[in-house]
């Protein structure tokens, strides 16, 4: 990117796709996706990939994300801060007239993308040009729902076979049966298998406290979300009677400033973070930042895109002590119009590299499942 080029258009498009294992039951047999591409005055191109979340449609997540243009369009982008310029303000809007924090990550994502790809550079090389990035990142996979023991324990066994050293299981819906899963689960796969639990806020104390005390007896890595985000009080019961590191915040409303304020008051031990759902890469690396300096554990939840993960990826290269990235499984099922780099059991995922996030298009599967048409805007 040439000294003072500045972004000339953004174009934004949608994808109509099967929904995943996962969320079939959430929101139905389809789910859509934006995809957000943005152009400089010389041409260099960044893109992003959007789930549209909760069953939301393309066109109206489009229109979100449109309402930022003009905080992009003649923005100076040829360098980190003018990126963190255009966030700041689009932050702004979010916070202030109520765009999702989703777009605000589309474009971010998108922006990091594009310098990546002016300077021919990975992103992770931009993210702290003083860090030696790792070529390769840990992940954990989360499971989808099931309902037997049985199920579990196939399930798991693919999805370790996979490559996968840790897996995070769902609520089943009832206590007593998650109970006997974790418990088989143990037994099949012994000690050494990691093993993690997210109650997707579904659980009353005395049931988080039952499930707990089998969960901490078997060894199992953490405990997610038995309450809801702002559940402080709940929280401290529950590892105060079962010492569990909680994990949690992963979908609170808000900017990093509001993942600041729960580190400040402790509420969980393992915070979450990803780019899609603290405002891109820009967002996710303030509370990345954040957590350092106040001691506060993290956690890396999923993208839930393709681009989403691979921005997740960048940013775990150059802290590592974030630990392992969180993976839909079946590994590839929820990643669609571009491809994962591989997973390489016992030794997590092989970064690309490429410049940019590494995007590389399934065009065909675009093509298959466009919704709508492209909408461009010019500077």
């Amino acid at each position: 990117m040439s000294p003072m080029s500045k972004i000339a258009q953004i174009s934004v498009s949608g994808i109509r796709y099967p929904s995943g294992s996962l969320h079939k039951t959430r929101w139905g047999a389809h789910e859509e996706a934006c995809i957000v591409e943005i152009v400089d005055a010389d041409g260099h191109r960044g893109s992003s990939i959007a789930r549209c979340h909760a069953g939301r449609s393309a066109a109206a997540f489009r229109e979100e994300i449109e309402a930022l243009s003009h905080v992009v369009l003649g923005a100076q982008v040829d360098d980190v801060d003018g990126i963190r310029s255009v966030f700041e303000r689009a932050l702004h809007i979010h916070l202030a007239q109520y765009v999702s924090i989703f777009a605000v990550s589309a474009i971010d994502v998108a922006l990091w993308d594009l310098l990546g790809v002016a300077r021919g550079l990975p992103v992770r090389t931009l993210i702290d040009p003083a860090a030696e990035p790792v070529d390769r990142v840990p992940a954990y996979a989360s499971l989808p729902h099931v309902h037997s023991t049985a199920q579990a324990i196939d399930v798991a066994h693919e999805t370790y076979a996979a490559g996968f050293e840790t897996v995070k299981l769902h609520s089943s819906g009832s206590v007593q049966l998650d109970v006997e899963i974790v418990t088989a689960l143990r037994a099949e796969f012994g000690a050494d298998a990691g093993m993690a639990f997210d109650a997707a806020r579904a659980f009353s104390r005395d049931q988080a406290r039952t499930l707990a005390v089998s969960l901490h007896e078997l060894g199992f890595l953490w405990f997610e979300e038995p309450f809801g985000p702002f559940a402080d009080e709940d929280c401290a019961w529950l590892f105060d009677q079962v010492p569990i590191p909680i994990a949690g915040f992963e979908t609170a409303p808000g900017s990093p400033d509001s993942a600041r304020w729960a580190m400040e008051r402790g509420i969980v031990q393992r915070l979450l973070v990803d780019c899609y759902w603290k405002a891109g890469i820009s967002g996710a690396k303030r509370v990345v930042d954040t957590a350092e300096t106040l001691g506060q554990k993290l956690l890396v939840h999923h993208g839930a895109s393709t681009a989403m993960n691979l921005a997740n990826m960048q940013l775990a290269a150059v802290r590592p002590s974030l630990g392992p990235i969180e993976l839909l499984a079946p590994f590839g099922e929820y990643d669609v119009a571009a491809y994962l780099p591989e997973l390489a059991p016992g030794k997590g995922i092989i970064l690309p590299t490429e410049p940019g996030l590494g995007l590389r298009w399934d065009e065909d599967f675009v093509a298959a499942h466009r919704v709508g048409d492209v909408r461009t805007i010019r500077g």
